[in-house]
Formats: C-alpha cells, sequence, structure tokens
C-alpha cells in the first residue's frame, strides 16, 4: 500500500470521526494508516486521529498515551 492509501485511509477515518458514527472503524482506520507510512509526520498524524477516536470511544487512558507518543515524536 502506497501514500495514496495512507491519505485514503485517513480522509475516511476523519469523516467517520467528525459525522461521530462508526468510530470502532474510524479508529481501525487510523491504526492502519499509521503502520503503512515510514514518514514520521505521516505516522503522527495518523495517531493523532487516532487518539481523539479513542478519546471519543471513551478509552481515555488508551488517547492520553498515544497523545503524549506524538508530542514526543521527532519533528524535521
Amino acid at each position: 500500500m502506497g501514500e495514496g492509501e495512507f491519505r485514503r485511509l485517513v480522509q475516511e477515518a476523519e469523516q467517520l470521526e467528525l459525522a461521530g458514527t462508526s468510530l470502532e472503524k474510524s479508529a481501525a482506520m487510523a491504526r492502519t494508516a499509521r503502520g503503512l507510512t515510514g514518514d514520521p509526520m505521516q505516522a503522527a498524524y495518523a495517531r493523532l486521529v487516532y487518539a481523539r477516536v479513542l478519546r471519543k470511544l471513551g478509552r481515555e487512558g488508551d488517547a492520553l498515551r498515544e497523545f503524549r507518543t506524538v508530542l514526543r515524536a521527532p519533528y524535521d
């Protein structure tokens, strides 16, 4: 899977998140997108989407761990 697949997964995950529907599916798509890329910025963005969805699912502890990982990520 390439960058196009990453982009598609993140966009669809965000659409589901913002609509408030299928949050479990949104989380799965963001998690999958995160694993598709070797780009640290893309991975951090997918992790941010994943963390937001986890929070909406009431999984505060998991969401906080993801948010902290994003904040520790190296950015160039």
